[in-house]
């Protein structure tokens, strides 16, 4: 997908991305989901390497989907560390793109995987297109990636609902929720979620919650972060997350008239995905100066947890969902009208 090389450090000296393996210059200090029933829509990981069985080794006799980490071909077992690394780039590509629900079927994974695992193998040469269990492995947990975002969104609400102000009065909890859900003013559609500021609707895709989640994935990319480009599609999949986790909370509070908000119940409707890539065609039209201020929002919520030393290793249609193409505003400066 697009995605250029990264950055040394921004115009503003903030941290710009990093490359693989090492760090870059961020700060010097600073499918269903299991036990969650979200419902994700994506093609499953043995679908994805379906094509490419005919290319499999002649000694490969184990069923596709019980490939697992121990069937990669790796020479010894400093290899596993260097598959985490191999995992948090392949994440870090994933969230540039438009689609990322739709990464597992993606025209240039293959090739990617391989420029891959040639970058971070290289005393190990291995044909990727020949090895079944690496494209098997990779799309799982490009799957726990896209599930672990939806988790976190629903627990970034749920700690904000805990709030005094919301924690017994389950009416203004719903109040607060449903202010945050695209709905329409004066027959013209807006996203408050997204704002730093949703009551004026100022600061988009500044808002908490958004930036809070996307540093999540920042830190599962680690050092590999912004190292194939901008993070548009993960930008994308994060405000979808937020706000399908905020309409789904409204709906179970008001169902169920309880003070707490049973994240266990919440189910993603199948619209999901799609949403995503909607949102995704938004970001891509960000201008330099707006994702400035985006992964300069980031950066503060990373503080002094640099992601340097925290690579993580790697083991259709609802009536209330609306068209939120051309309901966000590419730039909120003052020379540019919201409405």
């Amino acid at each position: 997908m697009k995605g250029g090389a990264p950055k040394e450090k921004t115009s503003t000296g903030k941290p710009g991305g990093g490359t693989l393996g090492r760090p870059g210059s961020g700060p010097k200090s600073g499918r269903t989901t299991a036990n969650m029933g979200l419902t994700l829509t994506h093609k499953p990981a043995d679908d994805a390497v379906d094509e490419e069985v005919k290319h499999s080794r002649d000694d490969m006799h184990k069923p596709i989907r019980k490939l697992k980490l121990e069937d990669l071909p790796f020479a010894d077992k400093k290899d596993i560390d260097i598959w985490a690394r191999f995992i948090c780039a392949l994440i870090d590509w994933a969230g540039t793109t438009t689609d990322p629900f739709g990464t597992n079927e993606h025209p240039d994974l293959s090739t990617k995987l391989q420029e891959l695992w040639d970058v971070l193998f290289p005393h190990n040469k291995v044909e990727v297109a020949k090895c079944l269990a690496i494209k098997k492995v990779a799309t799982d947990r490009l799957n726990k990636w896209q599930s672990m975002l939806g988790r976190k969104a629903i627990k970034i609400l749920e700690h904000e609902l805990r709030k005094e102000e919301y924690k017994t009065d389950i009416t203004t909890r719903v109040q607060f929720i449903q202010a945050l859900l695209p709905h329409k003013i004066d027959s013209q559609k807006c996203v408050p979620f997204i704002y730093l500021d949703p009551e004026n609707l100022k600061g988009s895709w500044l808002g908490p919650m958004l930036l809070e989640l996307l540093t999540t994935h920042a830190k599962r990319c680690g050092t590999s972060f912004k190292a194939f480009g901008k993070p548009v599609g993960v930008l994308g999949m994060c405000a979808a997350a937020d706000g399908e986790s905020a309409k789904e909370a409204a709906k179970d509070a008001k169902r169920s008239g309880i003070t707490s908000i049973p994240a266990k119940n919440v189910a993603f409707d199948a619209a999901w995905g799609s949403l995503a890539n909607q949102y995704s065609v938004q970001t891509v039209k960000l201008p330099e100066k707006k994702w400035d201020q985006v992964l300069d929002g980031m950066w503060e919520l990373v503080g002094n947890d640099s992601l340097w030393s925290r690579v993580p290793m790697t083991d259709g249609g609802d009536d209330d969902l609306m068209d939120i193409c051309d309901a966000i505003p590419l730039s909120d400066d003052e020379d540019f009208s919201i409405w």
